[in-house]
């Protein structure tokens, strides 16, 4: 296994590149500016939609309600839940008096 020395490579190095312009330089420093900006805008947006698609439990609820409903559970759930709304309700009322 040998082991490849930077000189022996054929990369090219700053002494290939032809000295830039004041004009050059700041048209390839905005160009490149610009590209950078829009891979961070690029990199938000995706940070942004796996933070979507991690805490959508839209459409898990939607098919769980679904589920419910087709067999038959839902309404005695919901009568269940609107029972123990008013039980919290009412507890809540008499903790403040």
């Amino acid at each position: 296994m040998s082991i490849l020395l930077a000189s022996s490579l054929d990369a090219p190095t700053l002494k290939s590149y032809p000295a830039l312009t004041d004009d050059e330089r700041n048209a390839k420093t905005s160009h490149l500016s610009v590209l950078i900006h829009e891979e961070e805008r690029k990199r938000e947006s995706y940070r942004i939609e796996n933070l979507r698609r991690r805490h959508n439990w839209l459409p898990f609820i939607v098919e769980l309600l679904k589920a419910y409903a087709t067999q038959g559970i839902f309404v005695p759930a919901a009568v269940v839940a609107k029972e123990a709304e008013k039980k919290r309700e009412t507890d809540k009322k008499r903790k403040r008096i």
